[in-house]
């Protein structure tokens, strides 16, 4: 017995959405006058030694796996879940599975904690924000 969602059970629309609305948070979290000049900071990167990268791809390339884990969230939350319930499965799913993963590379890569706490902070408000648009219309 599965506690999975089946696939004719997904608000596909809400997947989308809550897609964009995750990448658009992304965008806002990692902005320079939010978090984005100490990530760079702390990332080693800089606008020069940037250039020349194809942010096209990198764009695409995260947008695809912030839907992808958007759709594997919607999958856990089901149907009927409501705006409380899916930000509750988000947040569990952001603190406690996406967080973690990026606490243990970094523990093994040697990045800094608060490189660290940047990025699960960003993975955490992106599962909960996620979370409560699919419990919305789920």
């Amino acid at each position: 017995m599965s506690n999975l969602a089946g696939l004719n059970e997904i608000n596909y629309l809400a997947v989308i959405v809550a897609a964009i609305v995750a990448f658009a948070l992304g965008a806002a979290w990692y902005a320079p006058p939010v978090l984005g000049k100490r990530w760079m900071q702390l990332t080693g990167r800089t606008p020069e030694n940037a250039k020349g990268e194809n942010t096209t791809l990198a764009m695409g390339l995260a947008f695809l796996a912030t839907l992808i884990g958007v759709f594997a969230l919607a999958l856990f939350i089901g149907k009927d879940a409501g705006v409380g319930h899916g930000a509750l499965a988000g947040l569990v799913a952001g603190l406690g599975i996406a967080s973690m993963s990026v606490v243990i590379n970094g523990i093994f890569e040697a990045k800094s904690p608060l490189l660290m706490a940047i990025n699960s902070g960003y993975q955490t408000l992106l599962f909960t924000a996620a979370g409560a648009i699919l419990g919305a219309w789920s």
